[in-house]
């Protein structure tokens, strides 16, 4: 940090723009009772209804060119998490680390790409609809990570071509934090009775002593359920911190959730900027927070072991940062 305060330099910024399809909801509604799962490889179940909700080809962008009008780098969010080559055995940067070597390409070796995830908590790199195995490159693998990165790339290319006319160093720049009190999910006792039936059913079934991954797969909503049933004892709700940064015309305002898309279209639509760049997951990790019709459907992503806040958490986060995004534009 230090560095980089000493080594400022007098810069240009822009706002940018660009299209580029690489997140997809992941949420498929069955019609075995209307459940919702991740949607991979559900079609020959023959039991698909819908998609439970949208996705967001937008990217949010900040172009930032030296006192020569070079590009120095950009900073822009996706809705959509990097896990492309998730469930595997080594380190990898995804489809980001293949974007940043495009770009590297094109613009220097030099340019530096912050790479940011926005309102995505129900997204995936997949489509849920297809799966083209052999037709295109495999959504789960490395030749993956080259087309999105190579798609990504191309999109922040191009939008640079028209955010280079707007460059400016005449930037509005103001930053407000916001500590939240959220009212957290609570489990019921039916519910921990359930879970705690299930639990010793399965226990007593399995008879053994050593359990192992598959197991823990299994009774993880249980064990989840039971820990959350002990640790909110005595509290009713958890702070929350945001921030919220005017930019120019620019709102940036941060979430520590996999915040689902929704609410971050609600915050997108309603802001009172001319862009509104979300960051989710940032500050802390406090899981999941999904929509009323998420949790209609249930399933990962809106069970009490997964999240520790329902809707409503979601809906107040979502009129607080409209708030505050608000009294930075009067």
């Amino acid at each position: 940090i230090l560095e980089a305060w000493e080594s400022r330099q007098h810069s240009f910024c822009s706002p940018g723009f660009g299209r580029a399809s690489i997140g997809y909801c992941r949420r498929v509604v069955r019609s075995e009772g209307q459940v919702a799962r991740l949607g991979y490889k559900i079609a020959a179940e023959n039991v698909f209804v819908e998609v439970e909700g949208g996705n967001d080809t937008g990217i949010e962008m900040i172009f930032v060119c030296d006192n020569t009008y070079k590009p120095k780098g950009v900073v822009l969010s996706v809705a959509c998490p990097s896990q492309i080559v998730e469930y595997k055995n080594h380190i990898s940067s995804d489809y980001w680390g293949k974007a940043r070597m495009f770009l590297k390409e094109h613009f220097g070796e030099n340019f530096c790409t912050v790479g940011l995830c926005s309102a995505a908590g129900d997204q995936s790199p997949r489509d849920t609809l297809r799966w083209l195995d052999g037709i295109e490159p495999s959504m789960q693998d490395i030749e993956g990570t080259i087309f999105v990165g190579k798609c990504l790339a191309n999109a922040i290319i191009e939008a640079f071509e028209t955010a280079k006319h707007t460059l400016t160093d005449k930037i509005a720049l103001n930053h407000k934090t916001k500590i939240l009190n959220l009212p957290i999910k609570k489990v019921s006792d039916e519910e921990y009775a359930s879970a705690k039936a299930h639990l010793d059913a399965y226990i007593k079934q399995a008879d053994k002593d050593v359990f192992n991954f598959e197991d823990m797969i299994r009774i993880h909503p249980e064990v989840g359920t039971l820990f959350y049933y002990n640790w909110q004892q005595g509290i009713d709700s958890l702070p929350v911190e945001i921030h919220v940064v005017r930019f120019g015309d620019m709102a940036i305002a941060s979430n520590p959730f996999e915040l689902f898309l929704e609410f971050g279209n609600q915050i997108k639509v309603r802001s009172k900027a001319k862009q509104t760049m979300l960051i989710q997951l940032a500050s802390d990790k406090m899981g999941y927070l999904p929509t009323a019709k998420a949790e209609e459907q249930g399933g990962y992503g809106t069970s009490i072991f997964s999240c520790l806040f329902d809707h409503t958490g979601g809906e107040l986060l979502v009129e607080k940062t409209l708030e505050t995004i608000k009294s930075l534009f009067e």
